[in-house]
């Protein structure tokens, strides 16, 4: 682990930095998001390839930020069930603090038929991912949200970033690693050596550093979701990574390529992965 974050930072080192201020310029609260799911280990290669068209969002010296997340779900786990169905309009909530600004946010992400994202959010009172919404925060909802259902708090998540602006393409790269969940019933789970890379974009187009990068990787280190284009969030991935019941009834597909992914990577499954696969 040691020697993992030390090859992250030595990879870091050579990026020009950026700031808070200069990062605004790059909100993308309208935008295309793709997401990859890589190796750690594959994390100072790729940034590597990003050196020369991208900056290091740094802040008070630090290079990566901690993020803390709760999300919010409707009943019959509503927000959960449009993501499994592939739903084109739907809708994530949650409430999310980050260490490097010290603010606290309350979001809801909205994706259109269209593939677009569109990001609403309220700065919150104290900076922390309390459950109780205030009353500002519950109109908010009923102005961003179709409906006004109940929410309940359904998953606690943390993980670190790092952030890289491409100010002249307009783009951003989010890494997200040492990725921890626990849902409302208490169970543990975790992406073990995998990362989460997200690309944010003005518009959708696959001729990006980004891109390019990933394609260059040998396809044989390429197994089952890795290095590749997926559709599934880490929302997603969490909760049917801690509830062994959804495993088995939704998104087979998608949690037998973490497991080719992870094979390959300890030629073994973790326990929290395994599945039956007869009822997926």
């Amino acid at each position: 682990m040691q020697q993992q974050f030390e090859a992250i930072q030595a990879a870091l080192e050579p990026f020009q930095r950026t700031s808070l201020d200069a990062m605004s310029e790059l909100a993308l609260l309208r935008r295309f998001d793709s997401k990859f799911v890589v190796p750690e280990s594959w994390i100072p290669q790729i940034l590597s390839g990003l050196q020369g068209s991208c900056s290091l969002l740094e802040v008070e010296g630090q290079t990566s930020t901690q993020y803390e997340n709760l999300y919010f779900e409707w009943p019959e786990d509503g927000c959960l069930v449009d993501h499994l169905r592939g739903k084109g309009h739907r809708y994530k909530i949650r409430a999310r603090s980050y260490s490097s600004s010290g603010m606290a946010f309350l979001e809801v992400k909205e994706r259109m038929h269209n593939g677009r994202t569109l990001k609403h959010r309220v700065q919150r009172a104290e900076a922390s991912v309390d459950p109780v919404l205030s009353a500002a925060e519950r109109a908010f909802l009923k102005g961003a949200l179709p409906h006004d259902r109940t929410l309940t708090p359904a998953l606690t998540s943390s993980f670190e970033r790092i952030t890289l602006a491409d100010f002249k393409r307009g783009e951003r790269v989010t890494i997200d690693r040492l990725l921890k969940f626990e849902d409302a019933a208490g169970r543990l789970s975790d992406m073990d050596s995998l990362a989460v890379i997200e690309l944010k974009q003005p518009r959708k187009t696959r001729n990006t550093p980004l891109h390019d990068v990933l394609k260059s990787w040998p396809s044989q280190e390429r197994h089952g979701i890795l290095g590749r284009s997926t559709r599934v969030s880490k929302y997603t991935i969490a909760r049917l990574m801690c509830d062994p019941d959804l495993r088995r009834r939704t998104y087979g597909t998608t949690l037998r390529d973490l497991e080719l992914a992870l094979r390959y990577l300890h030629r073994s499954i973790p326990p929290n992965l395994k599945h039956n696969n007869n009822g997926a």
